[in-house]
């Protein structure tokens, strides 16, 4: 797995936008011993309004084979209290 498929499994997962730098950052976070265990804090851009959204996100519902309905709504939404 490489910094740009992180960015894809964003994208296509969450709706999020990363960039470079954020997405090398959750792919250490993904490979590091401990990450499966603990949230993945994260920053980036709605792909559809391009609103930053700054929250954190399960490794385990992130890489599961489709989105995850029990996850509840995708993070960054209108009533995520860390969208800024």
């Amino acid at each position: 797995m490489t910094p740009a498929d992180v960015q894809k499994l964003f994208l296509r997962q969450l709706g999020v936008r990363l960039g470079p730098e954020m997405g090398a950052y959750v792919l250490r976070r993904l490979q590091a011993g401990g990450a499966v265990s603990a949230p993945v804090y994260y920053m980036g851009g709605d792909a559809r309004t391009g609103v930053p959204v700054r929250t954190f996100v399960d490794p385990v519902a992130l890489l599961a084979d489709g989105p995850n309905p029990a996850a509840g709504p995708t993070p960054g939404g209108p009533s995520d209290p860390l969208l800024h």
